[in-house]
């Protein structure tokens, strides 16, 4: 049981210093499904037009999340974080409060129309984005209208990507 519990740990320290969860961009995908087991992830069943998807409900920004492995060719070359659809009100606090992390773990955003920022020229109504620059990756969050079968509201939406 001391094992299974370092072990986890381990893993959960590997994820939160990789650039999406469990690996860097370029890593190879097959250790997406035993780290993700290890974080208690479910794996879920994904139906799109792609090379390799890998799509898990688990536990991330301390909410419990939809997200996606991209890989082409075996390597990770994409993540996303699908946050549940919320109504107009609680989306704003949800956006806010992840605007922080981000830029707790990145820095200053690179492009910033949201709401969080109160200098932002750039903005266009209804339109949420920012996004963070590293030298390896591309972070960036957006708002999202919800899909016609769902409830109404909006979805908060991350991608980490391979910076070009």
């Amino acid at each position: 049981m001391r094992l299974l519990s370092i072990f986890i740990v381990f893993a959960a320290s590997m994820a939160s210093a990789s650039d999406f969860r469990t690996l860097d961009i370029g890593d190879s995908c097959d250790l997406i499904p035993a780290r993700e087991e290890a974080l208690a992830s479910a794996r879920v069943p994904w139906n799109a037009p792609a090379e390799e998807i890998y799509a898990f409900h688990g536990n991330a920004f301390d909410r419990n999340l939809l997200f996606t492995y991209f890989c082409q060719k075996g390597r990770l070359f994409s993540g996303n974080y699908y946050f549940p659809v919320e109504a107009a009100d609680k989306i704003k606090d949800t956006y806010d409060d992840i605007h922080i992390r981000l830029t707790s773990l990145y820095g200053p955003p690179f492009v910033d129309s949201s709401d969080a920022n109160p200098d932002a020229r750039q903005r266009v109504p209804g339109v949420q984005m920012t996004t963070w620059r590293t030298p390896r990756i591309n972070v960036t969050m957006s708002l999202q209208a919800n899909l016609p079968r769902e409830e109404p509201g909006q979805r908060l939406f991350v991608v980490v990507s391979k910076r070009n």
